[in-house]
């Protein structure tokens, strides 16, 4: 629900909005640039106040759909090919993310809250850096993944022009480091309690290794998938 949903329906707008009413498009951009604006705004205020993991997260999902609304609304080839490769980007990140949130719960224990979470890097050290480099990404912090989805997205947008919808995006990723790090400051910088603790599956590993793989790989050597989301975005408009 957190990742391949969110894929389809961007999938399916871009048919909509980069075709079938595409010759409308100086009536619905000043539109869509204003929900990408509350859209980025609203869902990153609203993930600062949230001490349960899950809700955070859930908040964190509706501000990055606000980042990839700019691939739309600058319209060139850069905003194009952005949109596929923020989506690649964000569902390998944001499915590794959630694969440790997974394996906090266990038996008497939720496992959701930022408490639950302190110390981690002292009982499960392997856990707390994957957890760390996933969240870096979803920051767009270098030589992550995500860094290169944000940074096609604000390149995009300053090409077309669309120079404050750039800065507003900068400041929510910004915005977005703060909470993002509550949680890192959790696990390596608070004492470990009985609640801190993993139950990992053969499933919940192999999801972590792939999503791992790709944060780490699209980041360093991004090249093969821009050219990949390129082609994609030119056969499809």
């Amino acid at each position: 629900m957190s990742v391949a949903v969110k894929a389809a329906a961007f999938a399916m707008m871009a048919r909509i909005f980069m075709v079938a009413v595409y010759p409308l498009r100086p009536h619905w951009v000043a539109i869509m640039t204003a929900v990408s604006v509350l859209t980025m705004t609203i869902g990153n205020i609203a993930a600062i106040t949230q001490s349960n993991v899950k809700r955070l997260l859930a908040y964190s999902s509706i501000s990055h759909a606000g980042y990839i609304l700019i691939g739309f609304i600058a319209g060139n080839e850069t905003g194009l090919t952005a949109v596929p490769l923020y989506l690649l980007i964000y569902t390998f990140t944001n499915i590794g993310v959630w694969a440790v949130v997974v394996a906090l719960r266990r038996k008497d224990v939720i496992g959701e809250h930022i408490d639950e979470m302190g110390g981690l890097y002292f009982r499960h050290p392997a856990a707390a850096i994957l957890m760390l480099i996933f969240l870096l990404s979803l920051a767009g912090i270098p030589p992550t993944a995500g860094f290169i989805a944000k940074y096609y997205l604000f390149a995009a947008a300053i090409q077309t022009g669309h120079n404050l919808l750039a800065v507003i995006a900068v400041l929510n990723a910004a915005i977005s480091i703060y909470f993002y790090f509550r949680i890192v400051v959790a696990m390596f910088m608070r004492e470990a309690t009985e609640k801190t603790g993993l139950t990992y599956s053969p499933g919940l590993v192999t999801a972590l290794g792939v999503a791992l793989v790709f944060t780490m790989w699209i980041g360093i050597y991004p090249d093969p998938f821009i050219d990949m989301a390129r082609r994609a975005a030119l056969m499809a408009f």
